[in-house]
């Protein structure tokens, strides 16, 4: 019975040891000395990653010793003393920082071994200076591929500097690659909001290039809540209207784009033309006049006008209109002197005369 109860003893020990490694060495010392227990201790240490006291590294078995002496002991910390805890993986992972690397350029040494967190590192401010004036001057002379690749190479490593990002998207845009104008825009929102105000427009423009015509429109839209490029973006949802064939939503676009350019000729001339579309034929020929005010000499505004001015019934308008259109086209005089000789022909047949002959 007392050799079953010795050897079950026996085996508990051994499985503690096992699963303690560090009790294990506590226990070891109990059987055998206190030196090889320090160390048998080290080793573990070492082996488990924990932080040695620079009295164990020296090998000062003395001073352990005498600090194992339970007078000197801590009682409240002998039991954590005697089980230890693995360290965090933050802590255990924790290493010297690297040697600083060019921020643009991206060159210099990188510390190897256990991983770290990849950081973007801050760009020095002269280098991005000195990449912007390179890449200007490369775009100012025409080599936009040089340029696009000295910023590129600069954005790659600093991919949050805002200042690099807004050099590029211009160049993008003399390049005409509007899906990396449209990508780095939305890189410069990310980081700075504010920056929409200013480059929402252009946004919209770079999405109706790349015929994202939905997307274009709500940029649009948005864009013209900040109260900037109001002319430019009515004229490119006047395109998108046509495109979709949305006469509707091209007469709000016209009305609002002649608001801010009243003196717009042709655009008096295509407002007039969908509203004829649209059935509103007194509000097309008001437009219409209005045209061929501002394009006096434009042979095509002048006929159309006068075909609506015989439309309703105004025959010396029409007549004097189908004149202008002579004078702006003497080419076509023979077709326009037809409609001319018709057009006095209906308003003598109005008047209960007969017709004269075209002089």
């Amino acid at each position: 019975m007392r050799l079953m109860q010795e050897q079950e003893d026996g085996n508990f020990r051994e499985r503690d040891r096992a699963e303690n490694p560090v009790n294990n060495a506590y226990l070891y010392g109990r059987r055998h000395n206190l030196a090889q227990t320090v160390l048998v201790s080290i080793y573990l240490a070492q082996a488990l990653s924990l932080s040695v006291p620079s009295s164990f590294a020296s090998g000062s078995v003395e001073s352990l010793a005498q600090a194992n002496q339970p007078w000197n002991r801590d009682p409240g910390r002998e039991d954590s003393n005697s089980s230890s805890t693995l360290p965090s993986s933050a802590a255990s992972s924790s290493s010297p920082s690297s040697p600083s690397s060019n921020p643009v350029t991206g060159t210099g040494d990188s510390a190897s071994g256990a991983a770290n967190t990849t950081v973007s590192p801050v760009a020095d401010e002269n280098a991005v200076k000195e990449v912007i004036e390179k890449a200007r001057f490369q775009s100012n002379a025409g080599n936009l591929v040089e340029a696009r690749q000295l910023l590129k190479q600069a954005i790659r490593t600093n991919p949050k500097d805002v200042q690099l990002l807004l050099e590029y998207y211009p160049i993008c845009v003399k390049s005409n690659d509007w899906s990396d104008a449209v990508q780095t825009l939305e890189k410069i929102f990310a980081l700075d909001p504010a920056k929409e105000k200013d480059l929402y427009a252009g946004y919209g423009e770079a999405l109706y290039k790349l015929r994202r015509l939905d997307k274009a429109q709500l940029a649009f839209n948005k864009a013209l809540d900040f109260g900037k490029d109001k002319e430019l973006i009515h004229r490119t949802l006047i395109e998108i209207a046509k495109q979709q064939k949305n006469d509707l939503m091209a007469e709000s676009e016209y009305a609002e784009y002649l608001k801010l350019k009243p003196n717009d000729g042709d655009m008096h001339f295509e407002y007039a033309n969908t509203l004829f579309k649209l059935k509103k034929t007194k509000d097309a020929l008001a437009h219409y006049k209005l045209a061929s005010q501002l394009k006096p000499a434009d042979a095509y505004v002048q006929e159309k006008l006068a075909f609506m001015l015989l439309s309703e019934k105004d025959y010396a308008g029409s007549i004097a209109a189908y004149r202008k259109a002579i004078q702006a086209d003497p080419k076509n005089s023979a077709r326009l002197a037809a409609a001319l000789k018709y057009a006095r022909e209906q308003q003598k047949a109005a008047a209960g005369q007969p017709a004269q002959p075209v002089k």
